[in-house]
């Protein structure tokens, strides 16, 4: 920065990489899937590979879709190898062979049997007494591992299964995420129950009941998975872990405060895209301010809020928003972003980079002759 080095050191008396956060629009690690081609990898997704690489986490659990998680696909797909064997003439699974599955179940109960299947090829670990593969071979054949010739249990929670095989993926026990991930598959199982006809059990040897019981952790349990209709509750963790980088939503910090907050405002505005408008220069009032045009004539305060026009109360209420981001911090501010949007002769106007809602940009300074790179008048020092 001006040609001086600058380190940002912790505290040596209790600071450690929790006193940071980034605070973003959305915490999604992938941008839209367009047709068959592979999403992009936005900023969060980013940063934790790059801190990754270096042996350093982040605490996202919202980053990704549950059902795209690596780990919950192998959970999820040993689920099914156990409760529902694959046979000749369906590989993927006899009851789910049957069940009338949209697109998305179809394509993610097979891929995560798929995924389940590569991975009991690993021979994880615990391997002794018994292997993954011994676990769920026994459970295809409803046969008892620990005592042979006994009977297999009439009933089984599905439950009670998940919570045996997360022994064969320390991942659900070690880590903050995968906490999070595994309680969010925890309750949808517990809420299955709670309506499903066979209260998230499976049957056995009690006739047609095994396989009615099997077809309803397919549809009330593994479809609403698959599907992404469950979300994660990251407020179950007491605090964000210490030792990783938090990453959160502007509307997330409210109320709280980090030595160091890196806000990105401009990560995802590579181009003057009409469709990013509405978060960064809106140039239609947004669905809220329309809903208050409706609702104010009937509330007290309504005439009040609805004085301005409404396209002004959208520039307003983003304003807001940044204000919040920006008063986050104790000690350091860094923004975050492409060059594209501090260009002097940019198009691409934010509000956050210091853009009126009259279209003037306070942080470029007219010039005579040639003009500069980068804008003139902005209160950053650039690193």
């Amino acid at each position: 920065m001006n040609g001086l080095d600058i380190h940002i050191t912790r505290d040596p008396s209790g600071g450690d990489l929790g006193d940071a956060v980034l605070l973003t629009h959305t915490v999604n690690e992938w941008g839209a899937r367009f047709g068959d081609n592979e999403p992009r990898a936005r900023l969060p997704r980013l940063l934790r590979q790059e801190l990754g690489a270096r042996n350093i986490n982040v605490f996202n659990p919202r980053g990704q879709a549950l059902r795209d998680i690596p780990e919950v696909q192998r959970l999820l797909g040993l689920v099914l190898e156990c409760v529902d064997p694959p046979t000749g003439e369906n590989p993927e699974g006899l009851q789910q062979g049957r069940a009338r599955l949209r697109r998305d179940a179809i394509h993610y109960l097979t891929a995560w049997r798929h995924v389940a299947r590569d991975f009991i090829t690993t021979d994880p670990i615990p391997n002794r007494p018994q292997t993954l593969e011994g676990f769920v071979r026994a459970w295809q054949m409803r046969a008892n591992q620990t005592s042979r010739g006994a009977r297999w249990p009439e009933e089984w929670p599905v439950l009670e299964l998940c919570y045996k095989l997360i022994t064969w993926i320390p991942f659900f026990q070690n880590d903050p995420e995968g906490q999070v991930y595994l309680e969010a598959m925890a309750r949808c199982i517990a809420q299955a129950a709670t309506f499903s006809s066979y209260r998230s059990t499976i049957i056995h040897d009690q006739g047609a009941h095994d396989a009615r019981s099997i077809m309803r952790v397919i549809m009330d349990i593994m479809v609403p998975l698959s599907e992404g209709s469950v979300e994660v509750d990251e407020e179950i963790m007491p605090h964000v872990p210490r030792n990783r980088l938090p990453i959160m939503t502007v509307h997330q910090a409210k109320g709280l405060e980090f030595p160091l907050v890196i806000v990105d405002v401009a990560s995802d505005y590579t181009e003057n895209n009409h469709k990013q408008k509405f978060r960064r220069y809106p140039e239609a009032p947004g669905s809220v301010q329309l809903l208050e045009n409706d609702l104010g004539p009937y509330c007290n305060i309504g005439h009040l809020r609805t004085t301005r026009p409404e396209l002004a109360r959208t520039f307003d209420d983003l304003v807001r928003l940044y204000y919040v981001a920006y008063s986050r911090a104790q000690s350091i501010l860094m923004l975050v972003g492409v060059d594209r949007c501090m260009r002097y002769d940019t198009t691409i106007r934010h509000v956050a980079t210091g853009w009126r809602s009259d279209g003037t940009w306070v942080w470029q300074t007219r010039v005579a002759g040639r003009r500069p790179t980068l804008a003139n008048n902005h209160p950053l020092e650039l690193i």
